[in-house]
């Protein structure tokens, strides 16, 4: 499974000129914990409910009353991740950074967002279904030619398909696929895959 796949697409950002009363108010109005920062269409931050709480209580210590904006605030250590990433290195980058969310940035643009939350929520659901269900990840090289490969070795297996979905590795890399089955014997569709001349990255079912 790919970060793409999960990430949340709508996303809602702040500029940096902004009051940090104004990124407090978004974060409430919309229910969230993390907003990016974008100069023009350019991530350069990212600041969170903590980082405000955190700059509001230090204000009010120092005594002077100056109007912190959220570029006084953010964090521009920027820990980001690709739409084409395994969700398991989404989790991986979040514990070793200690961070709350990661921006999902493909060529310089803010695709989507990933918080902890939205891990969690998504090994819940793996968690729950992994009893019934098998999947295998495959690399597309040739979108078409491996396609076309992959279905028919699916349908010489009759494996019982779920699922079958598609992420970008970067503008140039490879196409990620991630086919979800009912739960079956998975070595004989990996021989039958890799007989077309397809890439088998994982694979996890019943055998």
């Amino acid at each position: 499974m790919f970060t793409g796949q999960i990430m949340t697409r709508k996303v809602f950002t702040i500029a940096p000129d902004r009051r940090v009363e104004d990124a407090f108010l978004v974060m409430l109005q919309k229910k969230i914990g993390h907003l990016p920062v974008l100069k023009g269409r350019k991530l350069i931050g990212v600041v969170s409910d903590r980082d405000l709480r955190k700059a509001v209580a230090a204000q009010g210590r120092g005594g002077k009353k100056k109007e912190l904006t959220v570029a006084d605030v953010m964090s521009r250590d920027l820990v980001t991740i690709r739409p084409g990433d395994e969700v398991t290195e989404a989790v991986k980058t979040i514990l070793r950074h200690r961070v709350g969310c990661l921006p999902v940035v493909e060529d310089g643009r803010l695709k989507g967002i990933i918080t902890k939350d939205d891990l969690l929520s998504v090994f819940s659901v793996m968690l729950r279904s992994i009893s019934s269900t098998a999947t295998i990840d495959v690399e597309f090289r040739d979108e078409v030619e491996d396609g076309a490969a992959v279905m028919a070795a699916l349908r010489k297996a009759r494996a019982p398909v779920i699922s079958f979905s598609t992420a970008p590795r970067g503008k140039n890399g490879p196409l990620l696929c991630h086919i979800r089955l009912k739960l079956c014997p998975v070595k004989p569709i990996i021989r039958e895959l890799e007989k077309r001349g397809v890439t088998v990255l994982e694979a996890y079912g019943d055998d």
